[in-house]
């Protein structure tokens, strides 16, 4: 079932970072947790949809309200140097 969701547009709730909408690369089939996921667009905020699953499935009624940015964070100096660091 999951190996069916891959190149399928779909929305991925992670557990710390949020909501994105995009086309699923690739899934770890053996955890299935693990999702890597192409042209990503993180889904902030919606109106016009009584849940996720409802998003997903109808949209929205109110598109004008909703904020789906599609935001590529440049990192600073100090950002790269720490997060480089961490092993």
């Amino acid at each position: 079932m999951l190996k069916d969701l891959i190149e399928q547009y779909s929305m991925v709730r992670t557990y710390t970072a949020g909501v994105f909408a995009g086309t699923i690369e690739d899934i770890d089939l053996t955890s299935g947790k693990i999702v890597r996921v192409k042209n990503a667009r993180r889904i902030w905020k919606w109106e016009g949809a009584a849940s996720l699953s409802e998003l997903a499935t109808r949209g929205t009624s109110n598109p004008s309200a909703c904020k789906f940015p599609g935001e590529v964070p440049c990192c600073s100096y100090r950002s790269n140097r720490d997060i480089t660091y961490i092993r």
